[in-house]
């Protein structure tokens, strides 16, 4: 059997795969913040069709921002909000939502404060995990209910009345 002789890297030998390594760790970093750049600019730039007027609903997209939504229309059935890593204020205060209208609310490690009329009940149900629910709206079974139905995940959502 022949021995074969393991080659012995000097500090040269070395120095040169150290900084090949650190190379290839700066390439793969580089390509990998490229990627979320692009995801990000993606969703930043996907559109809500809240400016639809043929549906009777509106709809809002908050992607790593914060932002104030008003509603402030007559016969609204319903709005449609959608935050990811943001802060939202939804003011539905103005606003006339049918009896039985409806807030599908996904929020993902956000905060939203939602402003309800003043007579309208509340309702919240939905799919809420690691998430702080605030309702600070009086029950009461006599006034239309608005139902609130929520996708939160590591959110906090608050809702209360006009001050």
């Amino acid at each position: 059997m022949a021995k074969t002789k393991k080659k012995k890297c000097g500090v040269l030998g070395f120095l040169c795969k150290f900084i090949g390594r650190i190379i290839l760790i700066f390439t793969a970093a580089c390509a990998i913040t490229g990627a979320i750049l692009k995801l990000i600019d993606y969703f930043k730039s996907k559109k809500c069709s809240g400016e639809n007027t043929d549906r009777e609903f509106k709809e809002f997209c908050n992607f790593c921002g914060s932002k104030a939504e008003t509603v402030d229309e007559d016969d609204v059935a319903g709005v449609i909000s959608k935050n990811m890593f943001s802060v939202t204020t939804l003011d539905l205060s103005d606003a006339r939502i049918r009896d039985d209208g409806f807030v599908s609310l996904t929020a993902t490690c956000s905060a939203v404060n939602i402003i309800v009329p003043d007579d309208v009940n509340i309702k919240v149900d939905g799919l809420i995990k690691y998430t702080a629910v605030e309702n600070f709206v009086p029950e009461d079974d006599s006034l239309p209910t608005i139902y609130i139905a929520a996708k939160a995940l590591f959110s906090d959502i608050r809702i209360s009345r006009q001050e």
